[in-house]
């Protein structure tokens, strides 16, 4: 792969971390579960160390790091709509937070199918398995909640 399309995947990686996060923030906001809110609240922080993160390996490679999420704006915009909606319930919250750590695992896979120095590989892995545990955590609320999941 060349240089440049693996920057725009890396860079999209860390559009879908900028989102997911601000997604978290909200969902901490109005889920009623103070369980949940904590949890949410966590995973917000551990996304922006994720993304700090990742803007520190692409600097390192060559390459300028987004700074805002610009990926699939209409999402972020309808994210940010749906704060009315959180009101419904934390199963909404959550089956939706599901959906943007789906995005993110994929965008992990993509980046972790492509040759990569040692050193970001290990990185990478590193923060995909923190990634899964997130998901597979949502997925587990979820499911103590009643309701079925799909597996990753």
């Amino acid at each position: 792969m060349d240089n440049e399309r693996f920057f725009d995947y890396f860079n999209e990686l860390i559009e879908l971390c900028i989102f997911s996060e601000e997604k978290f923030r909200l969902a901490a906001k109005h889920v009623k579960s103070p369980e949940l809110k904590r949890f949410f609240e966590k995973e917000k922080y551990n996304l922006s160390n994720l993304v700090r993160e990742l803007q520190y390996e692409l600097t390192r490679l060559g390459a300028t790091p987004t700074s805002q999420g610009t990926i699939a704006g209409a999402e972020a915009d309808t994210w940010l709509n749906l704060e009315k909606e959180f009101d419904a319930s934390d199963q909404i919250i959550l089956e939706r937070l599901e959906a943007s750590e789906d995005a993110i695992v994929r965008g992990f896979n993509r980046i972790l199918n492509e040759p990569l120095p040692a050193d970001l590989r290990e990185i990478l892995q590193q923060r995909y398995e923190g990634i899964k545990v997130s998901h597979n955590s949502i997925r587990t609320f979820l499911s103590n909640m009643g309701y079925k999941t799909k597996t990753v």
